[in-house]
C-alpha cells in the first residue's frame, strides 16, 4: 500500500493519496509506523514542489524516531531533508543533514544497513556534484551507489532506485557531451522504471526528457520528438517545477532547431515563467523552514549559499539561489551599468555563432514581448543573466547586430512603451508626467523626460498635447 501510494496514486491524485497517508498515521499504534506515514505525506508533498511542507512532515517524523531511538528512521529521514534541502537550494542545511545521517548510520548494529545508507549519502553527494556541474566527480560518487545497489534483493524497489542512479549518470554524460552514452544510460532507466511498476510517474517522464535531449544532441529529432511529447505528457498536468523546466527548454530548443521561431518562443515563456515561479517558491519555502527551525536568515548565510552555488545555470533554474544573486543586483544603482558596460566596451570583440545569435534574438523577443524593460531596477548585468549570457557577450551582440549599446536599447523600448500607450488609450493622456515616467519604468522624471525628447525629438507634454 506505501508503495503504491508512494509511486503510483501521488502522480496520478496527490490529494487522494495525501489523504491516505493521513489516514495511516491516524491509524498507526507505533512510533514507527507514525514515521512511515509522516513520510509518505512527505515525499506525496514534494511530489508536488512543496518541499517546505515535506520538510516539516519530516522533522515531526525524526522526533518520533528519536523517541524510539529508530537510527534506522533517523539516518533515512537525514537524507530525506538532505535530499529536499537541496532540491530548493538550501545548500549548506542540506549537506550538514546529510553529515547528521551519515553518523547515525555508524550506529547501526546490523553491517548490511550501514552499507545501504553509506550507498545512499554517496547517491545524494552524486546530486551535489551534478548540481555543481562536476560531473566526473558525480559519476565516481553514483558508480559507488550502483555497486552496492545491485546487491540488494530483486523487486520493484531495487528497479526503481537503479532506474534513479541510470538517469542521473546519462545527465552527468549530458553535461560531458558523451550523448551516446548518455542515451544508453537514460535507456537503462526507462527498461527499469517500467520493471519498477512506475511507468506513469513524474520520475518516469523525467528519463522520458533525458532520452529525448539526448536524441536531440544527436540530432535525431523525429525520436527526440515522441520522448519529448511523452515527457511533456506528464509534466503539464503534475506541479512539479523541476521537471517543468526541463521539458519546456528542451521543447523550447527543439523547435529552434527546426526553426519554427513561434513554438519556440511559447515554451521559452512557459520556461521562464516556470522559473521564476519556481525561484519565489522556493524562497519562501525556505523561509517556510526556517521559521519553523526558529532560525532566521544572515548575511553570512546568504553569502555562503551564493559561493555554493557558483554560476551554474541548474542552480540559478532550480533554487533560492538565483533569487539572492538577482536580489544583490537589484540592490546595485541602476547606474551602475554605465560602468559595467563600459568596462565590456573594452574587451577584444569575440564571434558569435549563428546558433547563439538565434538564442539571443528569442530571448530578447520574449524579453520585450514580457515588457521585462519596464522593470525599474533593470541592470546590463541583469539583462545578461536574463539571457544566459555575459556583459562581454551582450555588449558585441547589441553592438554588432542591433546596431546600439544597453541604454539606448532599454531607453527606446520604455519610450516606445509609453508612446504606444498614450496613442491607444486616450485616459492615459490624463495621468501626471510623473506618473507616466513611472510606468514606463523610469525612477526619476528627469530621465523620463530626457530620454523621451532623445527618442521622439519633442517633450512629453508636446507630444501629448499633440495627441490631444
Amino acid at each position: 500500500m506505501y508503495y503504491n501510494i508512494a509511486v503510483n496514486i501521488s502522480s496520478k491524485d496527490p490529494q487522494k493519496a495525501l489523504h491516505l497517508s493521513d489516514s495511516l498515521y491516524k491509524d498507526a499504534l507505533s512510533d514507527r509506523k507514525k514515521v512511515k506515514a509522516l513520510l509518505l505525506s512527505a515525499d506525496i508533498l514534494v511530489k508536488q514542489s512543496k518541499q517546505g511542507e515535506g520538510i516539516k512532515y519530516a522533522l515531526k517524523a525524526l522526533n518520533f524516531a528519536k523517541t524510539s531511538a529508530d537510527y534506522n528512521y533517523q539516518a533515512r529521514i537525514y537524507g530525506f531533508l538532505s535530499t529536499q534541502c537541496r532540491t530548493i537550494g538550501f545548500y549548506k542545511k542540506g549537506k550538514l543533514y546529510l553529515e547528521e545521517g551519515i553518523a547515525i548510520s555508524s550506529m547501526f548494529p546490523d553491517e548490511g544497513k550501514k552499507l545501504q545508507y553509506l550507498a545512499m549519502g554517496d547517491h545524494e553527494m552524486a546530486e551535489y556534484a551534478l548540481v555543481n556541474k562536476e560531473f566526473e566527480k558525480a559519476l565516481q560518487y553514483i558508480e559507488k551507489a550502483v555497486a552496492y545497489y545491485k546487491t540488494i534483493d530483486i523487486g520493484p524497489y531495487k528497479s526503481f532506485v537503479l532506474a534513479n542512479t541510470q538517469q542521473l549518470i546519462g545527465r552527468c554524460y549530458i553535461g560531458l557531451n558523451k550523448h551516446d552514452l548518455a542515451l544508453n544510460h537514460f535507456k537503462i532507466a526507462n527498461k527499469n522504471v517500467k520493471n519498477s511498476q512506475a511507468e506513469n510517474s513524474i520520475f518516469a517522464a523525467l528519463i522520458y526528457q533525458g532520452i529525448g535531449e539526448s536524441y536531440m544532441k544527436l540530432k535525431k529529432n523525429d525520436s527526440a520528438l515522441v520522448y519529448l511529447r511523452k515527457a511533456l505528457k506528464f509534466s503539464e498536468p503534475a506541479d512539479n517545477t523541476f521537471l517543468k523546466e526541463k521539458v519546456y527548454d528542451s521543447f523550447s530548443r527543439y523547435f529552434q532547431n527546426q526553426q519554427q521561431a513561434d513554438s519556440a518562443v511559447v515554451y521559452l515563456s512557459k520556461y521562464n515563467q516556470t522559473v521564476r515561479a519556481s525561484q519565489n517558491r522556493n524562497k519562501k519555502q525556505i523561509d517556510m523552514v526556517l521559521d519553523f527551525l526558529g532560525e532566521n536568515p544572515t548575511h553570512e548565510t546568504a553569502d555562503n549559499w551564493m559561493l555554493e552555488l557558483g554560476v551554474s545555470l541548474l542552480l540559478i533554474s532550480g533554487g533560492v539561489g538565483c533569487y539572492m544573486y538577482r536580489n544583490k543586483l537589484k540592490s546595485r544603482a541602476v547606474s551602475s551599468a554605465d560602468n559595467i558596460e563600459a568596462t565590456a566596451n573594452k574587451t577584444v570583440p569575440v564571434e558569435l555563432s549563428p546558433e547563439m545569435i538565434e538564442k539571443f534574438n528569442q530571448k530578447l523577443k520574449l524579453f520585450e514581448y514580457e515588457e521585462r524593460f519596464l522593470d525599474k531596477t533593470l541592470s546590463y548585468s541583469m539583462l545578461a543573466t536574463e539571457l544566459g549570457t555575459n556583459t562581454k557577450y551582450l555588449n558585441y551582440f547589441l553592438k554588432h547586430n542591433l546596431q546600439t549599446d544597453y541604454r539606448t536599447y532599454i531607453n527606446t523600448l520604455r519610450i516606445q512603451f509609453i508612446t504606444d500607450e498614450l496613442t491607444t488609450n486616450p485616459d492615459a493622456r490624463k495621468f501626471t508626467l510623473a506618473h507616466l515616467a513611472d510606468i514606463s519604468g523610469y525612477g526619476s522624471y528627469s530621465a523620463f523626460a530626457v530620454n523621451f525628447k532623445r527618442v521622439m525629438k519633442q517633450s512629453p507634454s508636446t507630444y501629448i498635447q499633440e495627441l490631444k
